[in-house]
């Protein structure tokens, strides 16, 4: 069942506002890592983006082994119940976004824009900026609403293209 206007609109709200998510990546030896990191939407390309160090335990397994999984939620608040909390889980795999390539500048303003205070870790030689790009999506409206969603319509939702229905 495709996503409904509503379900579109809770997804972009997500995506537009949520910060903080949990990247799993795998290790050389097939174990699975995850770590927090942080995320911004680049409503221009339709995809998100990640700054991260290469001294981190998961960094050197984006170039070797690109594919990840990227989820993102909806802030606990309290609720009495964590199951009715907007999700999506993104499947894709991470892109370098070398720092002589014509996006850069844009895509730097673009993170910067959304976490002013990663400025300062653009100009530290560890950090790498990635794109995330996406094979599909699965996206939880809260309980009982589930949807798997694909690449293209996540990235309709990311730019604010995206129409119900």
């Amino acid at each position: 069942m495709p996503l409904d206007a509503e379900e579109i609109e809770l997804l972009r709200r997500l995506l537009a506002r949520e910060r903080w998510g949990c990247l799993a990546t795998m290790d050389a030896d097939g174990a699975p890592r995850a770590a927090m990191v942080a995320v911004v939407p680049d409503p221009l390309a339709g995809e998100l983006l990640l700054h991260l160090s290469t001294l981190s335990r998961h960094a050197p397994n984006l170039p070797a082994r690109p594919p990840l999984s990227l989820a993102l939620s909806e802030q606990h608040a309290g609720q009495a119940d964590p199951q009715t909390l907007v999700r999506v889980s993104v499947q894709g795999e991470a892109r370098e976004v070398a720092r002589d390539d014509a996006s850069f500048e844009r895509l730097r303003d673009v993170y910067v824009g959304a976490i002013p205070n990663a400025a300062q870790r653009f100009g530290f030689g560890d950090f790498r900026l990635l794109r995330v790009v996406a094979a599909d999506a699965f996206y939880v409206g809260g309980f009982a609403r589930a949807f798997a969603v694909g690449a293209d319509t996540l990235r309709q939702v990311l730019r604010g293209t995206a129409g119900g229905g």
